[in-house]
């Protein structure tokens, strides 16, 4: 009996040091998710110091994005995004972010401090922008 509980033990003892590693995989994904929209937040606040409005669109938006910006505005992504994102003192700063498989949200603040959200989402192997919302959008988010 007491050979069996000693075997118990141990194989609980794998399985606990395997979830382990489960989880230090999951915080380095997590860390890698963070990362990159951090990355893609910064190419955002210099393609619009730059007045790089094709960039932001074809690099940092997504398709879907840049088509809802057509439709509403009823130009091209590029000149909408000229009209209201281009400035010489634009900056953008990652307060909070929640990395998934299949989506990140952020919440973010501009330089003059107001917030915004973004959805971002992988599309042909990177991640760009699918939404930009209101803050209250991603006020739960544990950062």
């Amino acid at each position: 009996m007491h050979g069996k509980t000693i075997s118990l033990l141990a194989v609980a003892a794998a399985l606990v040091a395997g979830g382990c590693g489960a989880d230090k995989r999951a915080d380095d994904r997590a860390d890698a998710g963070r990362a990159r929209v951090s990355q893609v937040v910064d190419r955002l606040g210099a393609a619009a110091r730059s007045r790089d409005a094709k960039a932001i669109c074809e690099d940092l938006f997504t398709k879907n994005l840049q088509t809802s910006i057509r439709r509403t505005a009823g130009t091209s992504c590029a000149a909408e995004v000229g009209r209201n994102l281009f400035s010489a003192q634009t900056r953008f700063s990652v307060e909070k972010v929640d990395v998934g498989d299949a989506q990140a949200v952020a919440l973010v603040k501009d330089q003059k401090g107001r917030e915004s959200s973004l959805v971002l989402l992988p599309e042909s192997g990177v991640w760009k922008i699918a939404r930009i919302g209101s803050a209250a959008d991603v006020r739960g988010l544990a950062g």
